[in-house]
């Protein structure tokens, strides 16, 4: 996926969520919230789009707790992975990247964002082993 198929996970990320933030994880807003993930996955199809659906899926079953901020929180996800999204493979510091992950999974010590930062970190190395030729 470009920059601009990445960016429109996060904004179908961020609409499902907002759909869903005050909504009980009841049997049928669960079944709901599943066939919109699957809308998702299926337009984008990716791992990457996988990991991210099953990290907001987890968090929706815990009640979306621990951010009241869902805009920015998206916004800085976004931001780390744009950051090194389109980096020459050279020029990727990994002990850079792994330290901002870090240190984004702290700002909100939930574990969504933990999930979802692994699943920026796994991208970002699928793409530099697929730039690669491994």
């Amino acid at each position: 996926m470009d920059e601009k198929m990445t960016y429109a996970v996060y904004v179908d990320l961020l609409r499902i969520h907002k759909e869903f933030c005050k909504k009980d994880p009841n049997y049928n807003e669960r079944e709901l919230f599943v066939q919109k993930i699957n809308v998702i996955n299926s337009n984008h199809n990716s791992c990457f789009c996988f990991s991210m659906c099953n990290a907001l899926y987890n968090w929706f079953l815990k009640g979306f707790i621990g951010i009241t901020d869902i805009g920015k929180y998206y916004s800085e996800l976004w931001h780390f992975h744009k950051a090194y999204l389109n980096q020459p493979i050279n020029e990727l510091d990994w002990g850079k990247t792994v330290k901002e992950a870090e240190a984004l999974s702290g700002t909100y010590k939930i574990e969504a964002c933990e999930d979802m930062v692994l699943a920026i970190v796994t991208d970002l190395d699928s793409r530099i082993k697929q730039q690669a030729g491994a």
